[in-house]
């Protein structure tokens, strides 16, 4: 079992591994291996501050992140929305329950962008 710790995922470059690991067409489909590598190599930035938000008037931190993706590699924008939506999904997984994260993709080239709201963590 992988222990991931929330905040090295932080890092595009920890990021962009850890998505690695977890492509398992990859280890026997060379083509699928080459496709992913370029997906993983047009994750150019991932920015992480700290937010704070009042979650039914409670105040508490958590994390906000913004990850610029290079449209090039990806066959649509539709692709380039659901790998933030997984993203969205799993780094709030890791994220403790007393916190959130929020993740926000930029399109590197039109700047448009996709926004996800917080999700609360479930890491204890």
């Amino acid at each position: 079992a992988m222990n991931l710790n929330y905040l090295s995922l932080l890092d595009a470059d920890a990021l962009k591994q850890v998505i690695a690991n977890f492509d398992r067409h990859a280890i026997h489909h060379p083509q699928m291996a080459r496709l992913s590598q370029q997906k993983l190599d047009a994750i150019e930035r991932l920015e992480t501050t700290p937010v704070d938000r009042l979650f039914t008037g409670i105040p508490v931190r958590g994390l906000a992140s913004t990850l610029s993706i290079h449209p090039e590699p990806f066959v649509c924008e539709g692709e380039m929305y659901l790998l933030g939506a997984v993203l969205s999904h799993f780094l709030s997984l890791y994220a403790s329950v007393n916190s959130f994260h929020m993740l926000t993709v930029v399109n590197t080239e039109s700047q448009e962008s996709w926004k996800w709201a917080e999700r609360t963590g479930q890491h204890p």
